[in-house]
């Protein structure tokens, strides 16, 4: 029990390092940094207190690698990468003045938040519950779409539509249930910090103001079931304007992202003797 009770301790504790640690640290930050520089500052001082606080405190083991079948790796990734070419406009980065400050920025948001999201919190909430994965990856989803409502509010402003940043946070925490999946399929790290690079080069890149186990799916027609919505969630975005419908159809994606993560962890039956 003294075991679960640290373990949510250290699993609050380590939100609130992203949570109110890295509002603190851009507010003090402003008053002294450029603007351009001020995302990529936060995210490293982040970065040093989150690895700081773990190696004395949380004492959590970060699984940086794992070279151990990678292919089949690489196929559990599949769901996630299928998410990102149809839903994310990776297709138009820009070479802009500030391009090379903004992918050092890009590369720290995107270790940052997995390493403290899904090395700390997903690796705390598994080792309370080692019979109750996809515990685990319920808390990091929901840590991942509280995180972005400060995100969004760096990147749109304060005035920006509630129901948009709604919307927003449904796909994130989408896109978030299948990384938590990828990392406790895999144990590996990298893999998914290079899948949230890829998921946040868009908006980080393009933008001149920086803002903010079994190793494999099985289940073909549940990837299948992603491809199609997701296909027609981006069809619907580029149809209409009508937010509440967006936020219908995102919901929808989250709840298939949350079904394929949940089979990957069922128990499996028995077969009869």
């Amino acid at each position: 029990m003294k075991s679960k009770n640290k373990s949510l301790e250290f699993t609050i504790a380590a939100w609130l390092i992203l949570g109110i640690g890295a509002p603190l640290v851009r507010q003090f930050g402003q008053k002294i940094l450029p603007e351009e520089y001020l995302s990529l500052v936060t995210n490293l001082i982040v970065l040093l207190i989150a690895i700081y606080l773990n190696s004395k405190f949380f004492k959590v083991p970060i699984r940086w690698q794992n070279r151990h079948n990678f292919k089949s790796q690489l196929i559990t990734c599949l769901p996630a990468l299928i998410f990102i070419l149809l839903l994310v406009d990776i297709w138009h980065w820009q070479l802009g003045s500030l391009f090379f400050v903004n992918l050092l920025n890009l590369f720290l948001s995107a270790v940052s938040n997995i390493f403290i999201i899904y090395g700390l919190i997903l690796t705390l909430v598994e080792q309370a519950n080692p019979d109750k994965p996809y515990r685990a990856v319920v808390v990091s989803t929901i840590a991942f779409g509280l995180t972005n409502i400060y995100i969004l509010s760096i990147s749109y402003g304060s005035g920006v539509f509630l129901m948009s940043v709604i919307e927003k946070i449904i796909l994130s925490m989408a896109f978030s249930v299948l990384l938590a999946t990828v990392y406790l399929k895999t144990h590996h790290l990298n893999l998914v910090i290079a899948l949230q690079m890829m998921y946040l080069a868009p908006r980080i890149l393009n933008e001149l103001s920086v803002p903010l186990t079994s190793n494999t799916f099985t289940l073909a027609y549940l990837i299948i079931a992603i491809f199609y919505f997701i296909f027609l969630t981006q069809v619907v975005n580029s149809a209409t304007d009508f937010i509440t419908l967006k936020i219908v159809m995102n919901s929808a994606v989250l709840l298939i992202c949350l079904f394929v993560s949940y089979q990957q962890f069922k128990p499996k039956k028995m077969p009869p003797k």
